[in-house]
């Protein structure tokens, strides 16, 4: 050991020993660092410290860098104001679509811009099938002798008894000596492809569209030119209401009146071609003395009614005795519960009740897997000559009676 090391070693006590290495230490070390710093001009250190960066000192060349921002503290975030942009996609009523996008005479659609296959809103309208003109085909909308041209094409009795509930029904006479099941598919309009599903069902199953469909009007035309009746969808109040809101285009009971008309037009223009509106199953609105105003405009512009509501009878819509030959109510709703099994059990009891009743209205959602059932049930159960398909004008009218039988031919 060196002498000097000895001698230090004797006179100091261990711990100071140690804590004059530490400070020498420090001294070296704060010594490199003022000496590394000394290379950086005051500018540089300045604009650094402005502008939120770091200084950055290559230790080998003693150059400075600027480096990135420093992040800001939570609480100092600053969030720029987004410019608003026009929407650009008619949104149905689920969806909380305002009443301004509804119908009009020449409707366009824009594609929500939306990363992602499933998130697609826009029109599927050029996926619908290719189909010609046939002797089943319905006049298409709009029929210029029944549609009255303002801010918005509305449905309207024409010269000579013409009107919507005539010109595009579906030609169809009943006669008395046979039973008749009208099949209505509700709320059409939303998916592209359940149209293909429906085109392969006889031509005298009716459609309804709902009127917060995408863009119906290229759909109507296609079941026109198939040979389907169509009719539409009336959003009305519920006995569910306000916690099941019938959306922008729903009437209301206590609703003035011009916003009740408003609201109505909208919904007839929507579905043009229609030959009358399909009241939903739980509506609230029977019997109203503001809804029988909607009522009397429905007819004044020759459309049906239909009532889907289980128990309500047609008086109970309306005491009016003149609107109540333009009423009809449905006889049951096919999937009122969401079971196969018993969807497939009212099926199988059709015939029995047609033929007691001589005529009935059976209603269901169009849904796929709803179509595939009837498909199906319609392939494994021909209906024959006694009980036939009815488009749902038929049953508006009267049947003509039996031709008469031939007298047979004496020997």
């Amino acid at each position: 050991m060196p002498r000097w090391l000895h001698v230090m070693r004797s006179r100091l006590p261990r711990g100071t020993a140690i804590w004059a290495a530490l400070c020498v230490l420090f001294g070296l070390g704060l010594f490199t660092t003022l000496l590394d710093l000394s290379g950086t001009s005051t500018r540089e250190v300045k604009h650094a410290n402005q502008s939120g960066q770091r200084t950055i000192i290559d230790p080998v060349t003693a150059m400075v860098a600027i480096g990135t921002p420093q992040q800001k503290p939570a609480d100092t975030f600053e969030v720029e104001e987004q410019p608003e942009t026009p929407a650009t996609v008619e949104v149905p009523a689920t969806h909380a679509e305002t009443p301004e996008t509804i119908a009009t005479a020449e409707p366009e659609h824009e594609a929500l811009a939306i990363d992602g296959p499933e998130l697609r809103t826009e029109s599927e309208n050029d996926a619908l099938p290719a189909v010609a003109s046939s002797r089943e085909t319905i006049v298409a909308p709009y029929a210029p002798e029944i549609t009255e041209n303002g801010v918005l094409p509305l449905p309207k009795r024409g010269a000579k008894d013409a009107s919507p509930s005539s010109l595009y029904a579906k030609r169809f006479q009943r006669q008395e000596d046979v039973a008749y099941i009208t099949l209505l598919l509700t709320d059409v309009g939303f998916n592209a492809a359940t149209l293909s599903q429906i085109m392969a069902l006889p031509r005298e199953v009716t459609v309804a569209f709902s009127p917060y469909a995408l863009d119906p009007k290229p759909q109507i035309a296609l079941m026109h030119t198939a040979g389907f009746e169509t009719w539409g969808m009336l959003p009305v109040q519920s006995s569910r209401y306000p916690q099941d809101d019938p959306g922008p285009l729903g009437l209301l009971t206590g609703q003035p009146l011009a916003q009740q008309g408003e609201r109505l037009h909208k919904v007839m223009s929507a579905t043009l071609g229609a030959v009358g509106l399909v009241l939903p199953p739980d509506e609230a609105v029977s019997g109203k003395k503001d809804f029988s105003a909607a009522l009397k405009e429905i007819d004044a512009r020759g459309l049906f009614v239909l009532s889907t509501h289980p128990e309500r009878s047609i008086e109970a819509l309306t005491d009016d005795t003149k609107l109540q030959t333009a009423i009809r109510r449905a006889d049951m709703i096919l999937d009122s519960t969401a079971s196969a099994a018993i969807i497939q059990s009212k099926l199988a009891g059709l015939k029995a009740l047609a033929t007691q009743q001589k005529a009935i209205i059976v209603v269901a959602t169009a849904r796929p897997q709803m179509v595939e059932i009837l498909t199906d049930w319609l392939k494994t159960n021909p209906l024959g000559e006694d009980v036939k398909l009815a488009p749902l004008s038929a049953i508006y009218g009267s049947a003509s009676p039996a031709p008469p039988q031939e007298a047979p031919e004496k020997a």
